[in-house]
């Protein structure tokens, strides 16, 4: 842990608030003793990104209107943020709490974070690069996401939305803001495809392509009624995970893993049934493990939903899993 003494004893170098614009990283978060905030904590490991312009802050999908105070203090109206800059970290504490959240501007992140780069593809003999949340892409509608406008525009698939349906879609935007070359997915109604796609050509003049460099940009629709739409697979994992979760928050981990590991070697499909209850299943056991002194075990049920670049099992990887 020498890095966080490192930080600890630079001494804050506060500005204005025009040093805030822009787009910052949670790396890591500490508690007031400087020590890693426990791995239930929502901010050890998650994706947190702040957008921040001179009215306006975005935190992940939700926008606020905003007030600098001073040169430390951001008011949001439901709460107020106390800031400093630490390095090239921007220190964040909501008041109120005591923990103390450590970012990163989005560029000085990818050059510390490498793995978090665009992925290279070749296809029919182009290059693209694999767009992520990282990436220097702004889909500029207010505070509308590039699904719902997508959704939006497409009744037929708006009607889908109180009903148990997934679909995916991929396109090019290409470093001119053009869109090309639209697939869409795991559906068999061709009416529906059609508006998707044209929708799609709508809610394209809305993005801005900033990397340079041709992206493939990828959207998950996934409509459900809760467990109503489980398959029988699906339903008894997710009936293992009930039983287990009854143990795990008591902290009786040896129990929670008896009953986890009774679905453990099932398949599930990510982009399915992840959000819904699957990745809580994985991480639990995850840290189930971790708090038997499991730490093999513990890696390798949390790559079952990824690597490094995923950040809800990112810090669990590297700092408790590492070798």
């Amino acid at each position: 842990m020498l890095f966080f003494a490192s930080l600890l004893f630079t001494c804050p170098l506060f500005a204005q608030s025009n040093k805030l614009l822009g787009k910052w990283v949670l790396d890591f978060a500490l508690t007031e003793e400087n020590s890693l905030v426990p791995v239930d904590n929502p901010y050890f490991s998650n994706e947190v990104i702040y957008e921040i312009s001179p009215n306006k802050m975005k935190i992940s999908a939700y926008m606020f209107d905003a007030k600098y105070i001073g040169d430390n203090e951001i008011d949001l109206g439901h709460m107020k943020l106390n800031y400093a800059f630490i390095e090239d970290y921007f220190t964040v504490v909501e008041k109120g709490t005591k923990n103390k959240l450590y970012f990163l501007k989005t560029d000085d992140f990818v050059k510390k974070y490498p793995e978090f780069e665009e992925k290279r593809i070749l296809r029919d003999g182009r290059e693209f690069y694999i767009a992520n949340n990282l990436s220097k892409l702004v889909f500029d509608n207010g505070t509308i996401d590039p699904n719902s406008c997508i959704t939006n525009g497409a009744p037929l698939l708006k009607k889908k939305t109180s009903k148990n349906y997934f679909l995916k879609v991929e396109f090019i935007l290409d470093q001119s803001n053009q869109i090309s070359n639209i697939v869409v997915s795991d559906i068999e109604e061709d009416a529906i495809r059609q508006q998707v796609i044209q929708s799609i050509k709508r809610c394209g003049k809305f993005y801005k392509n900033y990397t340079g460099k041709d992206l493939l940009i990828t959207l998950p629709f996934n409509f459900f009624k809760m467990y109503e739409f489980f398959t029988p697979k699906v339903k008894r994992v997710y009936r293992v995970y009930q039983q287990g979760e009854e143990w795990f928050r008591t902290s009786e981990f040896e129990k929670a893993i008896f009953e986890y590991e009774k679905g453990i070697a099932t398949k599930i499909d990510l982009e399915r049934y992840g959000s819904v209850f699957y990745e809580d299943y994985i991480i639990h056991l995850g840290i189930a493990y971790l708090a038997t002194d499991q730490k093999e075990k513990a890696a390798s049920t949390f790559r079952k939903l990824g690597d490094e670049t995923n950040f809800k099992i990112r810090n669990f990887l590297r700092f408790y899993c590492s070798n």
